[in-house]
């Protein structure tokens, strides 16, 4: 009977400590890092380019949606890529000659995405697209392969080692980070910009980025779910001039349009320092001017980091609660 005694109190410790602190860490379930994307500034005719692609198991890169386009767009403004080769194609004769991905990703495009709507239907060659005008995302078209280009290769996550590529040389980009060492804290506890920000560091981590619409999806169930209204997150508009633009606090990439923003108001029209947060009700992003202000907000933090300083993920205290039980009724029987 002590020996029961003695386990209760264990168990009531140290549920109480955990709870006490207000700690939760949630990961991302059925997070897929489906594909990975080069952007080569090397200059290659396009069958070369291509050639390169499919020798990590990928091709040039298929864009799927505006989403997509904005990803590779932020990128390749990023690199200064001059025209880069995708895997769009347009070969063959009559009602078979049809804008193609080489990767046989399904074609949404309307001509609206080709620079001046020109689409390639007044020409009877065979034309291969590259990107152009990253200003405004549009596309062109060359028949002349031959010509040397920077490249931008997709390759699935599953084929290949991102961290070993790099230390070779060769640098993958994804889309979303699915490490199994991030989780994130939704706080119900107010605190201005500056001092939540200040708490995720702690932790080992940051006010939240969020760098895809999955991620996006995730944090925005979460508000919703929890309540929180106008939460935090790691956002931040600074500077002035070329300089003043929107970044993540942890260095994440920006790659968002104004489209993620309500209103698609980006805070162009102020010169004054813009911190983010994300609307309950519709998913979408928008900043203020006061960080003064105390509201909920979003850790993202590296759960290798954060578990040795004695905070448990949900699936940890679950895990912690079956070993309780377990020993209880062995102690019991």
């Amino acid at each position: 009977m002590a020996m029961i005694s003695l386990v209760l109190v264990v168990f009531l410790t140290y549920a109480s400590a955990s709870d006490s602190e207000g700690i939760e860490l949630v990961r991302m379930v059925n997070c897929t890092d489906e594909f990975a994307y080069h952007f080569s500034a090397v200059k290659k005719s396009w069958r070369e380019a291509e050639d390169f692609c499919q020798k990590y198991g990928g091709h040039l890169t298929s864009i799927k949606d505006a989403r997509e386009n904005d990803f590779i767009n932020a990128y390749a403004v990023d690199r200064n890529l001059q025209n880069p080769y995708i895997g769009a194609v347009r070969r063959g004769v009559g009602a078979a000659r049809v804008w193609k991905w080489l990767d046989n990703t399904t074609w949404t495009w309307q001509p609206s995405i080709w620079y001046g709507w020109e689409d390639g239907s007044k020409t009877t060659a065979d034309i291969y697209g590259y990107y152009f005008g990253t200003k405004d995302k549009k596309w062109k078209w060359t028949a002349q392969p031959l010509d040397k280009s920077p490249f931008i290769c997709k390759v699935p996550s599953s084929g290949i080692d991102v961290q070993k590529e790099k230390e070779k040389g060769v640098e993958f980009v994804k889309k979303t980070d699915c490490s199994k060492d991030i989780a994130y804290h939704f706080s119900t506890v107010k605190m201005n910009w500056t001092n939540a920000e200040s708490f995720c560091q702690e932790h080992g981590g940051h006010l939240t980025s969020i760098s895809s619409e999955e991620e996006k999806a995730f944090i925005g169930a979460n508000v919703e779910s929890r309540n929180l209204y106008r939460p935090y997150i790691g956002a931040l508009k600074q500077g002035v001039g070329a300089a003043r633009k929107w970044q993540w606090i942890d260095k994440t990439f920006w790659t968002w349009g104004p489209s993620v923003f309500s209103g698609q108001n980006v805070g162009s029209g102020t010169d004054q320092d813009n911190y983010g947060f994300i609307y309950r009700e519709s998913k979408l992003l928008s900043w203020m001017t006061q960080p003064n202000l105390e509201r909920a907000f979003i850790c993202k933090v590296r759960t290798d980091e954060t578990t040795s300083s004695g905070f448990l993920l949900q699936t940890d205290k679950m895990l912690v609660l079956l070993v309780l039980t377990i020993c209880l009724t062995l102690f019991t029987s």
